[in-house]
């Protein structure tokens, strides 16, 4: 983000609402989250909506969602901006199946037009969910896009005539 032209930084979790949250900065790096954990220091800070900070600006093609956790709550605070005719692509982190239903369900709830979940992986997307040796990271794919989505699968999987 730092060298990323028109690039904005905001202090703030983003989660399913507004007003405030509790942050845990734990000194381990990687697991600071709005859940709690153990031995972090915690802070105060405002709690927003994706829809809210994205006010007024073009909507993402991308949105990464990475927060130890909470994914299902950024996932219900994007309802408009997943719902436009331009509705983002969006990558998250599920490192559990039950961390993934809870993150389906939510789209279900509250982003009814991602219908398609690809498990992300070395060799590219993957339809099954249920093989753990790819990553953790999974790819929602909204209807509006679904096939566009497709067409850059059959080139990516075409042969390179070289």
């Amino acid at each position: 983000v730092t060298h990323a032209k028109d690039a904005a930084t905001r202090i703030a979790a983003i989660g399913a609402g507004e007003g405030r949250t509790t942050f845990y900065e734990a000194n381990f790096g990687d697991l600071s989250s709005v859940l709690p954990v153990e031995g972090a220091v915690h802070y105060d800070v405002p709690l927003s909506t994706l829809d809210s900070q994205l006010h007024g600006l073009p909507s993402p093609t991308l949105v990464k969602i990475d927060v130890e956790g909470f994914e299902p709550e950024v996932i219900a605070g994007m309802g408009r901006v997943g719902q436009a005719d331009t509705a983002p692509l969006v990558i998250f982190e599920a490192l559990t199946n039950s961390a993934l239903d809870r993150c389906r369900d939510a789209f279900k709830a509250f982003l009814p037009t991602y219908t398609r979940i690809y498990r992300l992986g070395d060799s590219g997307p993957s339809s099954d969910l249920t093989d753990e040796r790819l990553t953790h990271d999974f790819l929602a794919v909204p209807t509006a896009r679904e096939l566009w989505f497709t067409g850059l699968l059959e080139g990516l999987s075409r042969p390179s005539l070289t």
